[in-house]
């Protein structure tokens, strides 16, 4: 069964509509969920290129390999697929003058409705220190509500944090288990990284992260926690949490990676493994984690997250493992953030095992 719902033109969207003089329509549309499983409402969003004329009409098709299933009207409409396969979406945009453009584009549904896993990688190193920061921090995630979050650079019972177990408060303000994997002590509690959970945590454990013992630097941690789904198959997957060491040179940085797949090696569970990598595409810690797991980026590239106004470059990753148990479905960042350099980073995995 099609189901079809549409707001009027009169809600449309233009993106610079430029000079209106201009008699011809320039047009485009985009759609979210871009990975929709059979049952998923996907949106569409009737949009204008610079210089295009004003648009009165909008009318859409959408066709399998046959024919025209389902046909509607307006700027933003939801269309329901009730079967997989791949679909060709058309939009006929017509303006006050009779002239009309036409683009189209593939949908892609699939059969297996899987579990979506929204990940969250922020860092908690604020610029202030006190409960009012880190709550606004829980805010954030609550915005958001993720399964699996990471937090780097936390502190737990620091003067710093005036005795405050972060973890254990963001937690507790978001509903969500936290498990705390202290990389050193400092100011007479512990710093680290952090894992919080909406899923059961069935199991948890830290590794501790050395430098590569030629080099020296600063021990990382790497908080791992088992989680169960909420599938029928009662699946369970592995999240990782860290963020590398620092130095000049990535030798240290593989010294620790290489550490982290060898306490994966041997688990059969699947693996979505977050992280501040402190290395960029193309160095050999980036290859390293290539060759074990996917990136979680889209085809348009990583979330930009470095600095907070006005974003340039990516910091933080969410990587998984095996490909195939795996559909990335959406890569976004927050808007706010407690760090001051930082922005959050958030990526929707839906995990099919099988497919």
């Amino acid at each position: 069964m099609w189901v079809f719902s549409a707001m009027l033109a009169s809600c449309e969207r233009q993106i610079d509509p430029g000079n209106w003089d201009i008699h011809w329509p320039i047009i485009d549309f985009s759609f979210a969920p871009v990975t929709p499983l059979i049952g998923d409402s996907v949106d569409f969003e009737a949009l204008t290129k610079n210089g295009s004329s004003r648009i009165v009409k909008w009318e859409w098709t959408v066709s399998d390999s046959s024919a025209t299933i389902t046909t509607g009207t307006g700027a933003e409409p939801s269309f329901v697929f009730d079967k997989e396969g791949t679909y060709q979406v058309g939009l006929l945009a017509t303006d006050s003058t009779g002239n009309t453009d036409y683009v189209s584009k593939n949908v892609t549904v699939l059969a297996d409705t899987g579990v979506l896993v929204r990940v969250m990688v922020c860092c908690a190193k604020p610029k202030t220190y006190n409960e009012e920061t880190f709550q606004q921090l829980a805010d954030i995630i609550n915005e958001f509500k993720p399964d699996l979050v990471l937090m780097r650079q936390v502190d737990s019972g620091t003067t710093r944090a005036l005795g405050m177990n972060v973890p254990a408060f963001v937690g507790e303000k978001t509903g969500m288990d936290a498990y705390f994997g202290k990389a050193f002590d400092y100011k007479g509690g512990g710093y680290g990284n952090a894992l919080l959970s909406r899923l059961p945590v069935v199991d948890s454990a830290t590794l501790s992260l050395p430098p590569d013992p030629s080099l020296g630097g600063e021990v990382r941690s790497a908080p791992m926690i088992t989680v169960q789904l909420p599938n029928k198959r009662n699946s369970k997957l592995v999240f990782v949490g860290t963020e590398l060491d620092a130095g000049k040179t990535d030798q240290s940085r593989v010294y620790q990676l290489n550490a982290v797949f060898s306490s994966l090696n041997g688990d059969t569970l699947p693996v979505i493994l977050g992280g501040d990598f402190n290395d960029v595409a193309g160095s050999q810690t980036f290859s390293l984690l290539e060759s074990r797991f996917t990136m979680g980026c889209l085809s348009n590239g990583c979330p930009l997250n470095n600095p907070v106004s006005n974003p340039s470059k990516t910091y933080d990753y969410v990587f998984y493992h095996p490909s195939g148990d795996f559909v990335l479905a959406k890569t976004t960042t927050a808007t706010e953030s407690i760090s001051s350099n930082y922005l959050p980073i958030i990526v929707d995995i839906r995990y099919k095992p099988g497919k």
